[in-house]
C-alpha cells in the first residue's frame, strides 16, 4: 500500500470526551488535509466559548422594552455567518456598459422600478434592533476622521443618484448593477432607503480545507439594501445584503454600520461595524464555516471602503 502517515491530534480545552486521536492514513495528503480541517474547528470552538460569556448588563431604555419580544426571538435564534441573498427572478439585469448604452447618460446602474415595499425588505438588524440604528455594545471594526469634511456634504454625496454605484464598481468591481432611486421609508419616516443588485467576484484565498467542503464561484449575485438615517450631528449609513450563488449564502446577511459625527471642532469622525446576521444554522458538517466567514466579513467591510472613498475624493 506504500508508506503510511500516522498523526496524533490534541484537542482544544472544553472538550471533555477525549483528548486525543490517533489516524493512521495511506495517503499523506488526507492526513494532512484532516489536520488543517481539525484545527480550524479548533478555532470554530474556542470562538463559541467567547460567545458564551455574559456581557455587562446596560440599562433599559424605553426602546429596549418596546423590543423586547424581538430581543427574546433573537436570542434563541442566534444571526447566522454567510448570508446569501434570494435572487429576484422579475429584475432582468444588464452589464453596466449596456446600460449606458441604452440610457445614454452618466449612470453607473440600471434603474429598478421603485417597490413600495422596499422598506420593509431586509427590515431586522442583529440582537432586534432596527436596520438604521447604531450597534450598542460592540466594538467598530475600524474607525477614521475626515478633517475637510461635513454632514451635510457626505449625505449629499452619498445619497446622489450615481455614486454608489461608481463606488461599487471602482471599488469592490461590481457589475451588472441595477439600482432603485433613494426614497423616504414607509416605515421610518425620516429614513432613507435603496434597493441595489450587482454581481461581484467571489474572493478565492480560502483555507484548503474549506474549499475541500465546498465549491467557490468566481462569482455571486448579491442583493443589497442601503439606509441612510440623518440626525441631530450625525448621519447614520447602513447596508445589509445576501450572497445568493455562495454555498450557504442564504443561510446569513452581512449588517455593516457606518456612523458619521461631526467633530468637537471640525471635521468628521466616522466608526464602522459589520456584524453577521444567521438565518438557519449550518449543518453541523460545516459549522466550521461560521467563525471564517465572519472573520472574512469583517476584515474587509464595505463601510470602511465607502469611509475610504469619501476620504480619497476630498483630497
Amino acid at each position: 500500500l506504500g508508506a503510511e502517515s500516522e498523526i496524533n491530534i490534541s484537542l482544544a480545552s472544553g472538550s471533555k470526551s477525549f483528548s486525543q486521536l490517533r489516524l493512521q492514513l495511506t495517503i499523506s495528503s488526507d492526513a494532512e488535509w484532516i489536520e488543517e480541517f481539525w484545527k480550524l474547528q479548533a478555532h470554530a470552538l474556542e470562538d463559541q466559548v467567547k460567545d458564551l460569556v455574559p456581557t455587562q448588563p446596560e440599562k433599559a431604555t424605553e426602546q429596549d422594552v418596546g423590543n423586547k419580544s424581538l430581543e427574546s426571538a433573537a436570542e434563541v435564534q442566534r444571526p447566522v455567518l454567510l448570508h446569501q441573498l434570494s435572487r429576484s427572478a422579475s429584475v432582468d439585469v444588464k452589464s453596466a456598459p449596456q446600460a449606458l448604452a441604452d440610457s445614454g447618460s452618466p449612470r453607473a446602474h440600471r434603474s429598478l422600478s421603485l417597490d413600495s415595499k422596499v422598506s420593509g425588505v431586509y427590515n431586522e438588524a442583529p440582537g432586534g434592533r432596527k436596520p438604521f440604528q447604531m450597534p450598542q455594545g460592540e466594538a467598530p471594526v475600524g474607525s477614521d476622521s475626515l478633517p475637510t469634511m461635513d454632514i451635510s456634504s457626505i449625505r449629499e454625496k452619498l445619497q446622489s443618484d450615481n455614486w454608489l454605484s461608481k463606488f461599487l464598481q471602482e471599488s469592490k468591481q461590481a457589475h451588472s448593477i441595477s439600482a432603485t432611486p433613494w426614497s423616504e421609508s414607509k416605515q421610518a419616516p425620516g429614513v432613507m432607503v435603496r434597493k441595489a443588485t450587482f454581481t461581484l467576484p467571489v474572493p478565492q484565498d480560502f483555507p484548503r480545507a474549506v474549499t475541500r467542503l465546498v465549491n467557490l464561484p468566481t462569482e455571486t449575485k448579491v442583493t443589497s439594501i442601503f439606509r441612510l438615517h440623518p440626525q441631530d450631528g450625525q448621519l447614520v449609513f447602513t447596508v445589509q445584503f445576501c450572497s445568493h450563488d455562495i454555498p450557504y449564502g442564504e443561510n446569513f446577511r452581512v449588517h455593516e454600520s457606518v456612523v458619521f459625527k461631526a467633530g468637537p471642532s471640525s471635521g468628521v469622525e466616522t466608526e464602522q461595524w459589520v456584524e453577521v446576521l444567521w438565518i438557519a444554522s449550518l449543518p453541523w458538517t460545516h459549522g466550521v464555516l461560521k467563525s471564517i466567514i465572519e472573520q472574512k466579513s469583517k476584515a474587509d467591510g464595505l463601510g470602511t471602503r465607502v469611509v475610504n472613498a469619501i476620504k480619497k475624493s476630498a483630497s
